[in-house]
């Protein structure tokens, strides 16, 4: 009898083992989801962060090219104002030039 009451006692411990095993295993499963579910949770709030991040970068980045198209416009038409000052500015000078050479070929005519 005192060997039946070893097995029972034997049996009994490898069943509270086992249920005390499980009770552990679930538990350790609950917070391996719980770890899972917050990590997945701040990985959606960093995508979401980053979305809009982008979205912003995307504003300055169309105010940027805004303002340098108007930049290139810009410097376009005082480009062509400089060309057409310098034209004017190079007719100018020669016709000073010519009348400088006239008024000097004048002076230099022998007088009778």
């Amino acid at each position: 009898m005192a060997e039946l009451n070893k097995s029972d006692k034997s049996a009994s411990s490898i069943s509270s083992a086992t249920s005390i095993s499980s009770a552990s295993q679930e538990t350790f499963f609950s917070q391996q989801q719980q770890a899972l579910d917050a990590w997945k949770k701040v990985v959606d709030e960093n995508i979401s962060r980053m979305g809009s991040l982008y979205e912003e970068m995307a504003k300055f980045e169309g105010k940027g090219l805004e303002q340098a198209r108007s930049a290139i416009d810009e410097f376009s038409k005082l480009m062509k104002e400089s060309l057409s000052y310098a034209t004017q500015y190079s007719g100018e000078w020669r016709k000073a030039v010519l009348e400088a050479s006239r008024r000097t070929a004048e002076m230099l005519k022998p007088r009778n």
